[in-house]
This record gives C-alpha cells, sequence and structure tokens, in this order.
C-alpha cells in the first residue's frame, strides 16, 4: 500500500499562502503487513521546487519549466497529485496549471515514448476524480492548444474506441480483451467510458 502527502495548491489562495503550504515535505510510506520507511528528503524537494515553478511560471517562462522537469525523477502522476489537478476543473482556460501539466505530459511522452504514460494510463487516472464526459470534453480542446495536437489527436482516437476491434480483432476471449482495455480501473463510471460501449459491441 502507497500513500502519498502532498502540499495543499489551489489557484483560488493569496501568493502567501500558496507559498506557506507549498513548502510542507511530501510524505510518502510503503506499508507491507508492517514497517513505515519515508522516502528520501532530496526527492520531495524536487517536486517541491516544481510545484513552485509551475505556480509562478508565466508563458515566457513556461519551456524553461518544462526542461527543468525533464530534467529530475518526478513522473507527471506524481506531479498531478502535487498540483492537486486532479479534483480541480477540467476547462483549460480556466486552469493554466492544466494546460501546464499537460505540456509537461507531451515532453515526457517525446522523451520517453507514449506507453511510457500511455493515454489509458491519462485516462483512467483523471477519470478517478472527473466524469468520462468532462474528459471526453477536455480532450476535445486539446487540439486549439499549440504544442499539444498530436497528444490530442491520440488521446481522441483512443478514447473513440474505434481501434479495439482492429487491434484486438485476433483475440477470442471477451474477457482478455476487457483486461487489455484495463476497463476494471474504471470503477463505478464503467458505463460511461466511450472503450466500454465499443468492448460490448465486441
Amino acid at each position: 500500500m502507497i500513500a502519498h502527502y502532498v502540499p495543499v495548491v489551489s489557484n483560488s489562495l493569496p501568493k502567501s499562502t500558496i507559498t506557506t503550504a507549498s513548502k510542507r515535505l511530501l510524505r510518502s510510506y510503503e506499508a507491507e503487513v508492517s514497517g513505515d520507511e519515508r522516502v528520501n528528503v532530496p526527492g520531495l524537494s524536487k517536486l517541491d521546487d516544481l510545484v513552485q515553478k509551475i505556480l509562478k511560471s508565466k508563458p515566457s517562462t513556461e519551456k524553461a519549466v518544462v526542461k527543468a522537469w525533464l530534467q529530475s525523477p518526478v513522473h507527471p502522476k506524481e506531479l498531478l497529485r502535487a498540483l492537486r489537478l486532479g479534483k480541480g476543473t477540467m476547462k483549460l482556460d480556466a486552469n493554466p496549471n492544466l494546460l501546464q501539466w499537460f505540456r509537461i505530459v507531451a515532453a515526457y511522452r517525446a522523451k520517453n515514448g507514449d506507453q511510457a504514460f500511455s493515454d489509458l494510463d491519462i485516462y483512467y487516472l483523471l477519470l478517478k476524480t472527473n466524469s468520462a464526459q468532462d474528459l471526453t470534453t477536455l480532450f476535445r480542446s486539446l487540439k486549439d492548444s499549440p504544442g499539444l495536437e498530436k497528444i490530442a489527436a491520440s488521446m481522441q482516437k483512443s478514447l473513440s474506441g474505434a481501434w479495439v476491434s482492429k487491434a484486438l480483432q485476433e483475440e477470442t476471449y471477451p474477457v482478455t480483451v476487457y483486461n487489455t482495455l484495463r476497463l476494471q480501473e474504471a470503477g463505478t463510471k464503467l458505463d460511461e467510458t466511450p472503450i466500454f460501449r465499443q468492448w460490448q459491441k465486441y
């Protein structure tokens, strides 16, 4: 079991409050039946620094922030949690930090390959705290953001489910297809998921 404690960050808070909150060190631990282990402080400091850079970034400094992040060991999933973007609005024009996060994801995939943080990884991560309809609208809006056209097209293609029957046409067991599509990760939102509807047709 892995638990994470992250700094509370909100766009609605004054800068002084954000600065104070972001200085709180993160604490992560792995617990089996017994035992408690802390991650090293340098790793936490790097994440804290990245959060601060994103919060303070302006259009003119966005590229520098992305470059700095690519040199760190922090995964986009952890950065999303630290920025608490999963629980915020999914409208890009109302949440500039979300747009910056997607730019970081695009850079991460360009460096490590799309499967290093796949479309399904992104989708199911965001689905935990958002509706399927909100995410569909979000991914459509990405195509209008410079530099995010590729990831927008990829996400839309994946969510359309149009590739399912072709990619898995040789698979004869529906349960195997179900697991391949990781539909169990949709939880109670399974019926809302476009990919699930394609699986039903399969």
